[in-house]
């Protein structure tokens, strides 16, 4: 599996480095214009990524907002065999308005912070994005 984590906190990027590590390839983004550069290079390369784990709050170009252009990139990739790319966002927020502008801008699904190998792996295990 390929992961690409995007936060512009390095704490949490860190952190969700060492638990992706233990199921496959991790690329790092600190910004969302990292990540759509990130995304495209690896499509481009023929390995595109298994999962992209977002912070949906980033300075700049927020996770929403990267979220949209990579589904936007995705539409106009015709030649790219791969399927969407499972999303999943992270965010500290907790409410009912968020979950649902998460899910109509195009994420599979969500965690919350502060997040733990536990909850990453019922994710991952979700989305069949790890065997176990």
């Amino acid at each position: 599996m390929k992961y690409l984590i995007v936060d512009d906190e390095l704490v949490s990027r860190s952190k969700m480095e060492m638990i992706l590590d233990n199921f496959g390839d991790c690329v790092l983004a600190e910004s969302g214009q990292q990540a759509i550069d990130e995304f495209k290079k690896a499509n481009e390369e023929g390995a595109p990524f298994d999962l992209v784990m977002m912070d949906v709050a980033m300075p700049e170009m927020d996770g929403i907002e990267c979220l949209k252009k990579i589904r936007e990139l995705e539409v106009a990739d015709k030649k790219s065999k791969a399927g969407p790319v499972k999303i999943i966002m992270v965010t500290i927020k907790n409410d009912a308005e968020m979950m649902q502008a998460l899910l109509t801008s195009g994420c599979n699904d969500f965690i919350l912070k502060p997040f733990n190998f536990e909850r990453v792996l019922f994710k991952l295990k979700n989305h069949a994005l790890v065997h176990a």
